[in-house]
């Protein structure tokens, strides 16, 4: 079903064809140029296009730092979920955290990831990167408070990097569409 609305000057009909990208409108556009000058059809056309690269470079920076990210969380979060050996020994040993915490903390990485990586509402999504900087917020803090300001901690900063930027951009990508 092909619907008409007008902009100044310019009616354009939309047709349900959509673009494979996520997040994008559907925009097969067929101008009629009867109410419009060739100028404000040339200037709607670059308004569109404007759009779209701006929701195409915000895509792929979303998708390459999300994926990295949540690909870092999840795989730091499998030893934890199977209660694999060095999980245990580094969490109950090290740390002193309970053996119970370990599995817990696994499982609540995992559902964060798959909440961010999931479209879900904004509000759960919101959640999900909360919860998991709290992770690594306590996570970091845990490593200085019983290490000291290590140099091994410097690798907190890729996943907190990783992680602003994906929320970061995934802001950007709601503004846009």
């Amino acid at each position: 079903m092909d619907s008409c609305f007008t902009l100044p000057g310019v009616r354009v009909f939309m047709s349900e064809f959509t673009l494979q990208m996520s997040s994008l409108p559907p925009f097969h556009l067929l101008f009629a140029c009867d109410f419009c000058t060739l100028k404000q059809t040339v200037q709607f056309i670059l308004h569109i296009l404007t759009i779209n690269k701006k929701m195409k470079k915000t895509n792929i920076i979303y998708w390459i730092s999300t994926g990295l990210f949540a690909a870092l969380m999840a795989f730091t979060s499998i030893p934890d979920v199977i209660n694999g050996p060095d999980a245990v020994a580094f969490m109950t040993g090290h740390l002193g955290y309970p053996k119970y915490f370990t599995p817990f903390i696994g499982v609540a990485k995992l559902l964060g990831v798959a909440a961010i990586l999931i479209p879900v509402s904004p509000r759960i999504r919101e959640w999900a990167y909360a919860g998991i900087a709290f992770d690594l917020i306590g996570a970091t803090y845990s490593g200085i408070a019983v290490d000291g300001l290590a140099p091994g901690l410097t690798f907190m900063l890729l996943p907190f990097a990783l992680g602003t930027l994906s929320y970061i951009y995934n802001e950007k990508r709601k503004r846009v569409a």
